[in-house]
């Protein structure tokens, strides 16, 4: 399975389903660089730069559902639980975030 960063800030597509024990792919296609964080909290605990044309893989072993956005176009409040855009942000309505799910 493959996440795709296209020439705009966002994952496409914004919902990835799998079994645990599976690789997801993600590959930057944008010219800027973009993050793959996990929400606070989250088991998962994804932490990755990637560069423009970069391609990173993880295997996915924990069941359950696991939010991330990408840092440097979008921010998690804590307040609210939420991810929300940056205003900086080719969509600045829209926060660049994406799912993960994990099936057993």
């Amino acid at each position: 399975m493959t996440v795709e960063v296209p020439h705009a800030d966002r994952f496409a597509p914004f919902l990835t389903s799998v079994t645990s024990g599976s690789t997801v792919t993600f590959h930057n296609g944008d010219s800027d660089k973009h993050s793959v964080i996990s929400v606070p909290g989250d088991s998962l605990n994804l932490n990755h730069t990637l560069q423009p044309g970069e391609t990173w893989t993880v295997t996915l072993s924990i069941p359950g559902s696991h939010e991330y956005f990408c840092s440097f176009h979008a921010a998690y409040d804590t307040a609210t639980g939420q991810v929300r855009a940056l205003p900086t942000a080719d969509h600045p309505d829209e926060p660049m975030q994406g799912l993960l799910e994990v099936s057993p």
